[in-house]
């Protein structure tokens, strides 16, 4: 019976320590809405997030409501791109912190 005891709680400790480490996140999401003058919502905008440092991107497009979401950027300082033919192209710079939703 010890032994089953053992184990069991052996096993527990392993799952304990997988979720804890699964749980640690090195990086956060930019989310936002794209609007025109008039605030309507622009769809099919390209937003891309680069950081300069250490050349990674990612890229994503806005929904029919003008709203974009990049997620898991890891940490560091972004430029934000956000374009479309026939408007200014925009760019602003980013801090993603640890767990942030910007």
């Amino acid at each position: 019976m010890r032994g089953v005891r053992r184990a069991l709680v052996s096993l527990a400790l392993m799952v304990w320590t997988a979720a804890a480490a699964f749980a640690q996140n090195t990086s956060g999401n930019v989310s936002g809405r794209v609007l025109d003058q008039s605030q309507a919502a622009v769809p099919g905008v390209s937003v891309t997030a680069t950081n300069p440092s250490t050349g990674f991107n990612r890229a994503t497009v806005t929904d029919d409501e003008g709203l974009y979401r990049l997620t898991a950027l890891p940490v560091g300082n972004y430029e934000l791109k956000v374009e479309l033919a026939g408007f200014q192209t925009r760019t602003r710079q980013v801090e993603v912190q640890v767990g942030a939703n910007l």
